[in-house]
């Protein structure tokens, strides 16, 4: 009998006699990622910490050797949530470089102590794009889009492409993505030659607009120019001699032969160097002529190489950028 009513007061007793006393820290939250490099974007990192109790507060950030780096406050506090920030500089004032860093918190409440630690990942580094091309339909000939575009990310992001008229300021005209791609994955993206709701662009020079973004903000671009026409054509001769009466042969954007009565219009324009295989169109020479695809001939200047020329053909359906062939 005196077993059991032992056995009864313990169990009675037993969620009274042994309380937990509450932490003096109830919450502590820091930024995970950020980029101070002066752009606007997670320019700093955000570390927040209530306290139970008042305390004696220490917060400092020590560097990836476990150096202290800077202190943020060492300093009494009430009990309540306290809100701190880091702009990613050490004591002097010398921006951190990018790694990984550690906010060490120490708070003190009478007897009670109490210490935890956070990372927090400097990145002022854009993820970089290793490959990128662009292919015109006007020199890849019929396929799959007026301009092609490859571009390899050499690092994890977000992919967007943009398709710009030349003139600075102005709005895209078609946009991929955005998209994420992993760390050496290669995207490939055929624009057909359309705005977005599907009305066809303007025939002519556009700018392709490759941006590959992280987490914090942190861009890499890199841009092409790539001509849009909705047509493609050859000369006829294809290696025409210098002063020669030469004439075209058009397809349309599918890859259809162009009807021989189809009136047309051609020009001819200086072809400037193009290193990185991009079509570019230099200044006018001589006149244009109209005609029928099928009869319709433009001579060619007696003092330019063929090489160094482009005819340009305008339909009422498009405009083809021809090269002529050295």
């Amino acid at each position: 009998m005196l077993v059991l009513f032992v056995l009864g007061l313990g169990v009675f007793l037993a969620p009274f006699a042994f309380p937990t006393p509450p932490p003096i820290v109830t919450g502590f939250q820091s930024t995970r990622l950020f980029s101070p490099n002066g752009d606007g974007t997670r320019e700093l990192a955000r570390i927040a910490v209530k306290l139970n109790a008042p305390s004696f507060i220490d917060v400092e950030i020590r560097d990836p050797s476990d150096r202290r780096w800077k202190g943020l406050i060492a300093e009494d506090r009430p009990k309540g949530i306290v809100r701190l920030s880091w702009d990613g500089t050490d004591e002097q004032g010398r921006p951190a470089p990018d790694g990984r860093y550690v906010v060490r918190l120490r708070a003190r409440s009478g007897r009670k102590q109490w210490n935890a630690s956070r990372t927090i990942v400097v990145d002022r580094t854009g993820p970089a794009i290793g490959g990128f091309s662009v292919a015109s339909a006007a020199l890849a000939g019929p396929g799959d889009g007026e301009c092609r575009v490859t571009v390899t990310a050499l690092d994890r992001g977000t992919l967007t492409i943009e398709v710009l008229p030349p003139a600075r300021g102005s709005a895209a005209v078609a946009r991929f993505g955005p998209k994420a791609v992993s760390q050496g994955q290669t995207t490939t993206w055929g624009w057909d030659g359309k705005r977005a709701d599907g009305s066809s662009a303007d025939p002519g020079p556009y700018v392709v607009h490759a941006t590959l973004a992280d987490a914090t903000g942190n861009r890499s671009e890199r841009s092409a120019a790539c001509w849009a026409g909705h047509l493609t054509g050859t000369a006829i001769p294809p290696r025409p001699p210098i002063g020669a009466l030469v004439g075209v042969r058009l397809r349309d954007a599918a890859g259809r032969p162009v009807p021989p009565t189809t009136p047309v219009q051609l020009a001819i324009f200086r072809r400037p160097p193009a290193p990185d295989g991009t079509p570019r169109i230099g200044a006018p020479v001589g006149s244009r002529v109209g005609g029928r695809v099928g009869t319709v001939q433009i001579q060619l200047p007696r003092r330019i190489p063929p090489g160094r020329l482009w005819i340009v053909a305008t339909t009422r359906g498009g405009r083809a950028l021809i090269p002529l062939r050295p």
